[in-house]
C-alpha cells in the first residue's frame, strides 16, 4: 500500500501539504526524490509568483469552505490576513518544507545549484537543456 498522501487538488490544498509539487507541464513531483537542483529553485519561483498563488489559493479555499459553518470559514480564511503575499507564502506548510530542504542542502549542493543556473542560456543555446 502506498503511504503518500494524495495528490493536491486545488491552489488551497497544494499549499496546506508538505509533500508533492505540480511543474508547469502537469508533471507531479514528490519533493522528498525531486531532483534536488529542482527543488533548489521552487521556492526562489514561489517567491517571485507569491501574488498570483495568494490570490489563487484564496479563491480555492473560498470554494472550499463556502458552504462550512462560519468559524470554519473564518479560520480557514485567516491566513489570507497576512499584510504580504511574500510572508502569506513563507507560512504556509509548502514552503517551511522547502525551506526545511534548502537548510539541509550542503554547501557543495547549493554550489552545483548555482552553476547549474548560472549555465542555463549557454545550455539551452546548444539544445542542452530542458525545457
Amino acid at each position: 500500500m502506498d503511504d503518500k498522501p494524495a495528490k493536491p487538488v486545488g491552489a488551497y490544498d497544494l499549499f496546506q501539504q508538505t509533500t508533492w509539487w505540480q511543474d508547469i507541464g502537469g508533471t507531479w513531483h514528490e519533493l522528498a526524490t525531486m531532483d534536488p537542483r529542482h527543488r533548489d529553485n521552487l521556492l526562489p519561483f514561489l517567491r517571485r509568483r507569491a501574488k498570483h498563488y495568494r490570490d489563487a489559493a484564496s479563491h480555492a479555499a473560498i470554494r472550499l469552505f463556502y458552504d462550512a459553518p462560519d468559524d470554519v470559514y473564518e479560520a480557514a480564511m485567516d491566513e489570507f490576513d497576512t499584510p504580504t503575499d511574500e510572508a502569506w507564502l513563507e507560512a504556509t506548510p509548502l514552503a517551511r518544507e522547502l525551506r526545511r530542504y534548502e537548510e539541509e542542502r550542503s554547501p557543495v549542493g547549493k554550489l552545483r545549484t548555482k552553476s547549474h543556473n548560472r549555465t542555463y542560456r549557454l545550455r539551452k543555446w546548444l539544445g542542452w537543456a530542458r525545457s
